[in-house]
């Protein structure tokens, strides 16, 4: 007969479960800092007063237990003409600068995620 003790497997699975757990704001900063580079580098830039009001901050609200939000906009206060630039006008061509940003560094938000996670999970 043969004995199999599972017991060290489920420990360490829950050990690993926890790590990735605790370390969801890290893996979601990681792949924010990605996508808010994107977005600065898509930014037209004629004063520089758009690009200055780009920020990226952590969502206490809609962020939990394994759960972590970050938002990325700009500053409606520092840049009030920021919606004109990213949708347009009657008179103007919009050009967007936000919502490109998600096609064009998906991969890399992806990528960065998992590297931050394998990078918990080494520790």
């Amino acid at each position: 007969m043969f004995k199999f003790d599972t017991k060290a497997w489920e420990d360490q699975l829950k050990t690993k479960a926890q790590k990735v757990e605790d370390s969801a704001r890290a893996v979601a900063q990681a792949g924010a800092q990605v996508f808010y580079e994107q977005v600065l580098s898509n930014v037209p830039v004629k004063t520089g007063k758009l690009k200055k009001a780009i920020y990226q901050a952590y969502g206490d609200k809609r962020s939990g237990e394994g759960r972590a939000l970050y938002n990325i906009s700009w500053n409606k206060r520092k840049a009030p003409h920021g919606h004109l630039i990213e949708f347009g006008t009657s008179r103007a061509a919009a050009q967007p600068f936000l919502r490109p940003a998600h096609g064009q560094a998906s991969a890399r938000v992806k990528e960065a995620m998992l590297e931050k996670l394998k990078e918990v999970l080494r520790d």
